[in-house]
Formats: structure tokens, sequence, C-alpha cells
């Protein structure tokens, strides 16, 4: 089968990217064929850390400027949402879908596509006139469907009230159902709220990780990441691998990194290794500042994280794998996430895990049976459970070691293929 793959951008690492270079391993070992569109291709050359091993094919993805999250027309339909110029915003959306479903139909019939996944352009309006274009696609050649939503649109934080217009495009294709669709969801509270607000069946299946590939550890690449972000060798390693945004509540990194350098005797640092985007570069400087006050020892490392390692004009460029080597234990505090990437990659490094109880790891992480150090509100306890464990590393090794052994077993791509096999085996049935 031919299968196609939508997405605003792939190839970088970012969760719907990591996702889709999984999916794709699973579906080509299943012996389909994958092919893709975009709007752009993140992080060039080195793609993601999946992405030049294991599909080549994305080297040779069809390229949409206009499906680009930064595309001219996209920003200025965003803008427009929160004005009252409704006429040029219905000009703009239906001028701009019409274009983006144009060329995804000389792309599909090209390729001969069988079945599109779209990778979340299809729940959450990041780029309206796209998942517009997408929904009047299928509609419009009858063609087979999956829709891979990773987070909706009612989980948005908006910065005003949008107009009406804006709104009921939303409501319409956000998500939007056709008999030849099938829905994919990541958690159990996406399902729900997919069942109560829309009455659509779903399917979950949750991120994965590739527990059976041996991991690179210390090697001759990475031997020197503690000398290029001036780590002294026996400082303790609080790794937070996640983006710079309020949703992560790096904040609380910061008090926990504050109280443990304090109460040891080694001197503890947060290595925070998500990047930062412009409209996040405010956010960063009150973190900086939070640091300072609490006399907390950060570095933002997110400039020299990359898709894969490189060295360039004599500086490294690492890969988030490198990383995770050097960690002491992992910090994830995040308030919300839609399932939590890193927390499955510090299953595979087998790290200690101080993780706030956010609500699908409550519903869907927790009930699997990890042991982790967590919590509903950061306080003293938290504090006191780290530094018991930092004493006591073979405590740490026992529970990673079980940890690592459950998600073996239950979030493995074992389970993707077997769910994704029984989907495209019942495509034609309106239920799953």
């Amino acid at each position: 089968m031919n299968i196609g793959f939508i997405a605003v951008r792939l190839g970088g690492l970012d969760g719907v990217s990591l996702e889709t270079d999984k999916w794709v391993q699973v579906l080509k070992r299943m012996g389909h064929k994958c092919f893709f569109c975009t709007g752009e291709i993140m992080d060039k050359p080195g793609y993601s850390f999946v992405t030049e091993r294991s599909y080549p094919e994305l080297k040779k993805a069809k390229i949409i400027p206009r499906m680009k999250l930064k595309y001219k027309e996209n920003i200025r339909i965003r803008r427009l949402r929160y004005s009252n110029k409704e006429d040029l915003l219905i000009h703009l959306i239906e001028d701009e879908a019409k274009a983006i479903k144009k060329d995804l139909i000389k792309w599909v019939k090209k390729k001969k596509i069988d079945l599109l996944i779209v990778e979340n352009a299809s729940c959450n309006p990041f780029h309206l006139p796209l998942g517009i274009a997408i929904s009047r696609l299928i509609q419009g050649e009858d063609i087979q469907a999956i829709l891979h939503h990773h987070d909706f649109s009612w989980e948005r934080i908006k910065a005003g009230k949008e107009n009406r217009i804006y709104e009921n495009y939303i409501k319409y294709y956000f998500p939007f159902d056709h008999r030849k669709v099938k829905h994919v969801v990541i958690n159990k509270v996406a399902k729900t709220e997919l069942k109560k607000r829309y009455k659509l069946k779903s399917v979950i299946i949750p991120n994965v990780f590739n527990y059976k590939e041996k991991l690179k550890v210390k090697d001759n690449f990475n031997k020197n990441f503690r000398e290029d972000f001036d780590l002294k060798k026996n400082d303790i390693i609080a790794l937070a691998p996640v983006r710079v945004v309020p949703r992560k509540d790096l904040k609380t990194a910061i008090k926990i990194v504050s109280e443990l350098d304090k109460k040891l005797e080694k001197h503890v640092v947060l290595v925070i290794t998500g990047f930062t985007t412009d409209v996040g570069k405010p956010h960063e400087t009150n973190l900086r500042r939070s640091a300072e006050k609490l006399n907390c020892d950060v570095r933002f490392i997110g400039n020299r994280i990359k898709a894969r390692r490189y060295k360039l004009d004599g500086k490294r460029y690492y890969s988030l794998w490198d990383v995770y080597p050097y960690a002491d234990f992992i910090v994830y505090p995040s308030i919300w996430e839609g399932w939590g990437n890193a927390f499955g990659e510090a299953l595979a490094f087998k790290k200690l895990i101080v993780v706030r109880r956010y609500p699908i790891y409550r519903t869907d992480i927790e009930p699997l049976g990890f042991k982790t150090i967590s919590f509903n509100k950061y306080g003293k306890n938290v504090i006191n459970r780290i530094i018991y464990h930092l004493n006591h590393p073979e405590e740490i090794k026992k529970m990673a070691e079980n940890n690592f052994e459950i998600a073996k077993r239950k979030l493995n791509y074992d389970l993707v293929e077997k769910k994704l096999k029984r989907i495209i085996e019942r495509l034609d049935e309106q239920i799953i």
C-alpha cells in the first residue's frame, strides 16, 4: 500500500515529528511504502535521529510552502481571527485552502496514494487552510485516511476572543469526520473528549519507543559534553529535556534544583535542552531571573541540541541522545502533556524520573506500574526522596530496570503495528 503522510513540518525534534518517525518505521516493516507532503523539513541537513537511518524518502518529500506554519498568508489569517474583518478573513482562508487542496491532489495522484495519514493537522487549527484543504481533499477524492490527533483545538491557549467566522471553521473542520476516516488519539482523555464533544469514536495509540534498540552511550564525540557547557566532573545534572514554554513549568524545576543544591555536597545544575521560539524569549528571560533569584545554576543549551550530532566551525552540536547518558536524573514537572515523549526517553535510558502527575500521566502512564518520584504539588517530600535515591544508586538502578521492562512490554513498536494493522484491515468499516 502507498501511504502518504501530511504534516505542517517533519524531521524535527517535536513530538509530532518523532511519532511520525516511529509510525514510518512500523509501516515499512509491515511492507508499506511511505511518502511525505509537508510545509517544511526541520533541521536540514540533519533531519531527526531516526530519519537518516530509517527513511531516506523524507529527503524526497513534496514541499508545499503554503503549508508552512509561518507562511505569510497563514500568519495574516491568524492575526485576522481577532478582528472584525470577517469578509477578508473568509476570502483569505478559502483562497489558501483551494490552493493547498490543488497541490495535495497533484501529489496524491502522482504518488498513487492509497491511504493518507494526517499528522495533527486536522485537530489543532494552527494552520486553518491546511485542515480545511485536507477535509475537502478526502471528501472530494474519496480517499481513505487516518487522522492522527496529538492535541485538539479546545486545548489551545487563546490570546483573545476569536471572531465568529474563525470559530465556525474550527467547529466544522477541527476535527472533521467522513465515512472513510478513522481517528487515532494518543491518550484516554482525548478519546473521552472526542466522544463527548463530537460523538466520534477513536483508537488510542500511545507514544511509544523502540526499547529493543541499543542506545548510544558515552563515546568519543560526546565525551566533551560537560566541558562544552562548563559542567564540572562531579556536578549533578538534572536534565529537563523539554521546550521552553510555560506549560512545562520549568520554574518548578528551578526550585527543585535550587533546594537540592543547598542540601547536597555536590553542585547541582539544571540543564534544559529544549529550544526557545521567538515568542518564548520573554518566558526564558523570566526563567533566568527566577534562577538567579533562587541561586540556581541553569544551562539553556537548546541552540546546541540538534536532530543529529555534527561539528561546525569548531563547535560540537549534540543530539538529545548524547545528553541523556550524562544526566543523573530527569526532572519533568509539566502541567500538561499529550503523552510525554521525554518520559518514554527517560525510561529507555534507565534514568531516575521526577515527574508531576499531570492529567495524562495519571490516566494513561501511572496505571502501567512505573516507579518514579511523582508529585501533585512540589514540596519538601520531593526533595527528600530525590536526595535518598541519589545517595542510593542501587535503588535507582532497581527502579530503572523495572521501568524499562514494563515499557518494553507495554509501550513498544509491536503495539503500534498491531493497532495500525487492525485499522488498515478494517478501513472499509464505519466503526472499529
